[in-house]
């Protein structure tokens, strides 16, 4: 058995995700469930009385008399949550904080607690209201007005699509970013980070899609919405994707601390002066020193304009190209340190002293071409060796790729 839980995106501690937030909301989504639970019960009963009003058709189905429909029409439960033949918006609102029984609430309680948590690394708390109420409403609309069901009488309720609305908002902020998951095996368990893609969403969102067909059907398989899971999905994303357009977030800024920043050095200057407000960049990288975005962006400004840098910016900016990001990105790394050697600019020192040997080898392999370059490899392994310690493993690592590499 394998299992892989997301906690938290890769951001500092001081941008890490929200506690209050989620908590605010189950405590709204219990104290509903407490107000709504002496409707629940008057329903439960009411409909129990329907039995004598259901038949089988002559496949076996069940089926409701025209008494039945006219009596469901009535049950207590649509006083405060839709159905496809009696809703309006109120209630269609109203329907994201009732749940059925308390199962269903519990399960829906630690789906709301992980999604309002780590969206609030990136939205406000009345964002994240307006997602989950937004997707969800209209998860919950659809889903009653393309299901099948015995009745149109029958409520549609439950945190699910808002839940997977946050899911969507989750993956339009966080895509290329990186997530840290818990991670167990049978023989290992602990975290580790890695890049938010589609494959993390597409295997949960396709499974859903598969599994909502059967809500177009009056035998449908089981009492899951499964349609309004993908809508709150969809809804989620559009919604995330509207929001960041409207206050004119930039796809290199992870969280909204960042993104506070930003708009306010960058306050009164034009787009293009946005686009090239350098210190703003490095200020951000100093915020949160994750923003893998923010780095490559930095890294190929500079591996095409490094003569508009001095040596005290250059050092800056390399401390952020850290291990992590030479393994996801050694193409650009390896381009930055090209452009400095063919420059005849020393790398800093720092820098080379920090970088472990594995790093120094993954950006080797982008220096071998073309020939007539291939010293600045040399140049490389000279400056990288003077950086350490004489003597050392790393001295006798690098001599050997030195003789490697004479044959070139």
């Amino acid at each position: 058995m394998i299992l892989m839980v997301p906690y938290s995106p890769e951001v500092p501690r001081n941008h890490a995700p929200r506690l209050w937030h989620s908590l605010l909301l189950l405590i709204v989504l219990g104290v509903s469930f407490i107000a709504a639970y002496d409707t629940l019960n008057k329903d439960q009963r009411y409909v129990d009385e329907l039995q004598v009003l259901v038949e089988t058709d002559e496949n076996g189905l069940p089926t409701l008399q025209p008494e039945g429909h006219a009596y469901l029409r009535l049950r207590p439960l649509l006083k405060i949550a839709p159905a496809k033949g009696d809703w309006d918006l109120k209630r269609l609102l109203m329907a994201n904080f009732i749940h059925g029984s308390t199962p269903h609430l519990l399960l829906n309680l630690i789906g709301v607690f992980a999604g309002v948590r780590i969206c609030s690394t990136f939205l406000s708390f009345a964002s994240v209201m307006l997602i989950y109420l937004g997707g969800g409403s209209l998860g919950l609309l659809c889903s009653m007005l393309l299901s099948t069901e015995v009745s149109e009488y029958i409520p549609h309720v439950g945190s699910s699509a808002g839940i997977f609305a946050l899911m969507g908002t989750y993956y339009i902020y966080n895509l290329r970013f990186r997530t840290r998951y818990f991670f167990w095996f049978p023989s290992r368990h602990g975290a580790t980070s890695l890049r938010t893609s589609w494959f993390f969403f597409f295997d949960v969102i396709l499974l859903e899609i598969i599994l909502s067909t059967a809500q177009l059907f009056p035998n449908r398989i089981d009492s899951v919405d499964h349609i309004a899971h993908v809508v709150g999905f969809l809804s989620g994303m559009l919604l995330a994707v509207l929001l960041r357009t409207v206050i004119r977030w930039p796809g290199y800024l992870q969280t909204k601390g960042e993104f506070a920043f930003w708009r306010k050095v960058n306050r009164g200057k034009s787009s293009k002066e946005r686009k090239e407000n350098f210190a703003a960049w490095f200020s951000v990288l100093k915020i949160n020193r994750y923003n893998d975005q923010l780095k490559i962006r930095l890294y190929q400004h500079l591996a095409r304009f490094s003569e508009l840098y001095s040596d005290k910016q250059i050092e800056e900016a390399m401390t952020f190209m850290s291990a992590t990001f030479i393994r996801l990105h050694s193409d650009i790394s390896a381009a930055v340190v090209r452009e400095l050697l063919v420059k005849k600019r020393n790398l800093p020192a720092r820098w080379l002293a920090e970088t472990p040997y594995d790093s120094t080898i993954r950006i080797s392999r982008h220096l071998t071409t073309p020939p007539e370059e291939q010293h600045v490899l040399f140049d490389l392994i000279y400056q990288y060796q003077a950086a350490h310690p004489t003597g050392g493993d790393v001295e006798r690592k690098m001599d050997l790729l030195k003789n490697r590499l004479s044959g070139l």
